[in-house]
């Protein structure tokens, strides 16, 4: 079993900016993990670049975020729901379907969500990070 690279440190020591500044200084591929609590972010790399990032917290899935800004109605996000476990598929591919979104519109609604969940990690101060590489 090939055993990968990984960093791990605390938010309180070394703040978010400055792991992701050594992360793009190396340009070193990978997956960022900051987790606080039962919250957990997660950012892939690529090349120093954000490729995508995810959370387990509810507030900041994309059905949240379409919702609050006023994208998605509550009505067609519980239709959006219950057709999203029914079939098993992504809610962008749901809304997709439904006509809600167009693909050029998916894809910037879920880029403005990526940059929500990173932006929101830059506000922890503390917690516990781990950096793996691949």
């Amino acid at each position: 079993m090939e055993k990968r690279f990984e960093y791990r440190g605390d938010l309180a020591a070394t703040p978010l900016a400055e792991i992701l500044a050594t992360i793009d200084r190396y340009r070193v591929p990978g997956s960022l993990t900051l987790t606080q609590e039962e919250r957990v972010r997660k950012i892939v790399l690529d090349d120093g670049q954000v490729v995508t990032a995810g959370s387990n917290e509810r507030e900041t899935s994309l059905g949240m975020y379409l919702l609050r800004h006023g994208i998605l109605k509550p009505e067609a996000a519980r239709e959006a729901e219950t057709r999203r476990t029914r079939d098993g598929l992504r809610l962008g591919q749901v809304l997709l379907q439904m006509g809600i979104l167009t693909p050029e519109r998916l894809n910037e609604m879920i880029r403005e969500q990526v940059r929500g969940i990173l932006w929101g990690a830059f506000d922890w101060t503390a917690g516990d990070v781990v950096f793996e590489i691949g």
